[in-house]
């Protein structure tokens, strides 16, 4: 580039100068760039960073070569002094953007007359960091920016003269933004007639509509400022926002009801809120805040909210959905409720003793049972203990577990996730309780701890209700070499009179009103067994359970659960009105059909 600048320099677009403090400056190489310069026709940015008065002394052709350029669009210079601010002052260019930050301690006191005037036609974009005084001093009177739509002030403290060449020298101004301090706003209300952003740490002197409005200031904790509440929610009032970005405080909760009838979106920041110290306190403050955000935004007409939550928070996704919920319905319909639901966690892996039971084995079930009536002359019931039936089940099934299970929702690959699932499913909840049949036809000399008979088969009664007095026979599964022999039917036979007799008959039962039989529709030797015994075929309960594999219908795409498929359970009862207009005499007739 230097080698040939006629030629080369014509491409360049952007150019950064980054001057080293404290070195000689190489005076031949400044000069070979500001040849470079005056034949760069297409730069349109130029950056110069850190430019003392030195540095620009030592350089003069370059300078000139800066203030010649008439291509620029943007122009930045970063902490330059007083030399810096001559040369931005003196620029041929019309940009549409300067950003200008000036060495504040090495800037002395009285700076360049008609500071950016020579911009004043072509500026849309201003960014100022310690040069307010500069501008709003030395500058005429008269001068106006009237192009500026975007004004950027990062000085530390702003006093009322300077707010008010503001308002005078900027017109048509629709964005600003404030980084520091309004020191006094007495008698200086800005005229502008509608902006589009206000960013600001100062209540400031609005009075005209403004979109969107970001407080960077929490009003719940002691700050240094010549302020009070009143004078921001006055601004918020006068301004009237569209949009409002501002910590998450009470006092503006409190006022978004009363004064903030635009509002439609609303962005609460909580990043340097006292909170408590404690994980837990936190989480309970996140719920208490979002509570009454809600019930807040009720009386509004708000319809996005967010909110950026503490580091420390603890609450689940699912609170926070939740929440998220409550807060848009709230803003829509005015209701209050919230939902706390946490989805339980997974069960860890039971170790032995729990999957075999203390001895004597709790079987937990909600009705007492007489043993002595869970018999008949072909089959006797008895409730399932891991430790004297385990091992026997997993014998006569693990085999053909896949096949005998085939239409059941649930499939296990070993003993312990079997026994596992007993003992959640069935003894830990009092509405279920499982029962061993033994086959006395059959007996097991091997396994004199059985009392007689053959282990045959599974068979339970779930969903038991005390207070509506009903239940649901499931869960019956007759291993292979018992099966055809009538195992199935003397079981339910059993247990369907013994649910549906009278506490007062003899023998006596639990009295319940309702027994109620689920098979896979397509288990067609399960609903024989129902349909012999007298229950009534009520209908179909469609897609009822999740199988893990594909077996079953095929779920619909996009459905939540892939590749796992779904049937239908064929639903069937005997209630008590039905036993007592034949049903009793019919599992009798069952029973007796089939003594040895």
């Amino acid at each position: 580039m230097l080698g040939d600048p006629k030629v080369r320099a014509r491409c360049l677009r952007a150019l950064t100068l980054l001057p080293r403090p404290h070195r000689p400056a190489a005076v031949p190489i400044f000069d070979h760039l500001a040849e470079v310069i005056r034949h760069a026709t297409g730069l349109r940015r130029i950056v110069l960073d850190y430019a003392d008065d030195s540095f620009l002394d030592s350089c003069p052709t370059l300078a000139d070569a800066l203030a010649d350029v008439e291509s620029l669009e943007t122009i930045r210079f970063d902490f330059v002094s007083t030399r810096g601010v001559a040369l931005l002052s003196r620029m041929k260019s019309q940009p549409r953007s300067v950003q200008c930050s000036v060495n504040v301690f090495r800037l002395p006191s009285q700076g360049p007359t008609r500071f950016l005037h020579n911009f004043v036609q072509s500026l849309t974009f201003l960014e100022l960091y310690d040069a307010l005084d500069i501008l709003a001093v030395d500058t005429e009177s008269h001068a106006v920016w009237p192009r500026v739509r975007k004004l950027v002030l990062q000085d530390e403290k702003i006093r009322r003269e300077h707010w008010q060449f503001i308002c005078r020298a900027f017109p048509n101004l629709r964005t600003l933004r404030m980084g520091g301090m309004l020191l006094d706003t007495a008698g200086t209300c800005a005229e502008w007639s509608e902006m589009d952003l206000v960013q600001t740490r100062s209540p400031l002197p609005l009075r005209c509509h403004v979109r969107c409005v970001e407080l960077n200031i929490s009003l719940d904790k002691q700050f240094l400022s010549p302020h009070n509440v009143a004078d921001y929610l006055e601004m918020l009032g006068h301004s009237s926002p569209v949009a409002l970005t501002c910590h998450l405080n009470d006092r503006i909760l409190d006022y978004l009801p009363v004064r903030l009838p635009r509002l439609r979106f609303l962005h609460l920041a909580t990043h340097d809120l006292e909170l408590p110290t404690e994980l837990g306190g936190v989480a309970r403050w996140v719920d208490a805040t979002l509570l009454r955000l809600a019930s807040c935004l009720a009386q509004t007409q708000v319809r996005t909210v967010i909110v950026d939550l503490p580091h420390k928070c603890t609450n689940r996704r699912a609170e926070l959905r939740s929440h998220a919920e409550n807060i848009a319905t709230h803003a829509r319909f005015g209701m209050s409720f919230t939902n706390l639901y946490q989805p339980p966690q997974p069960p860890p892996a039971p170790t032995e003793s729990e999957l075999y039971g203390a001895d004597p084995y709790d079987i937990n079930y909600v009705f007492p049972l007489d043993l002595q009536l869970l018999q008949n002359d072909r089959v006797r019931l008895t409730p399932f203990v891991p430790r004297a039936h385990g091992a026997l089940l997993w014998d006569a099934v693990g085999p053909t577990f896949p096949d005998l299970f085939r239409y059941y929702p649930i499939l296990f690959t070993t003993l312990e996730q079997n026994l596992a699932f007993f003992e959640r499913a069935y003894r830990s909840n009092p509405e279920c309780v499982l029962f061993a049949i033994l086959d006395k036809a059959t007996p097991d000399d091997s396994h004199p701890e059985l009392g007689g008979g053959s282990f045959a088969g599974l068979i339970g009664l779930i969903r038991t209700s005390r207070a509506q007095l009903t239940t649901e026979i499931g869960y019956a599964v007759i291993f292979p070499e018992f099966q055809r022999k009538k195992i199935a039917s003397n079981a339910t036979a059993i247990l369907l009179k013994y649910c549906l007799e009278l506490p007062t008959a003899s023998p006596p039962g639990l009295g319940l009103r309702r027994v109620q039989w689920g098979a896979h529709s397509d288990n067609v030797a399960s609903i024989r067994v129902a349909t012999k015994l007298g229950f009534k075929m009520e209908g179909t309960h469609r897609w009822a359970y999740i199988r893990k594999d594909r077996m079953g219908h095929t779920p619909r795409k996009g459905d939540p659960c892939p590749g796992q498929g779904g049937f239908d359970i064929a639903i069937l009862s005997m209630c008590c009105d039905d036993w007592e207009a034949g049903g009793r005499e019919l599992t009798q007739m069952c029973i007796d059909e089939h003594r040895i």
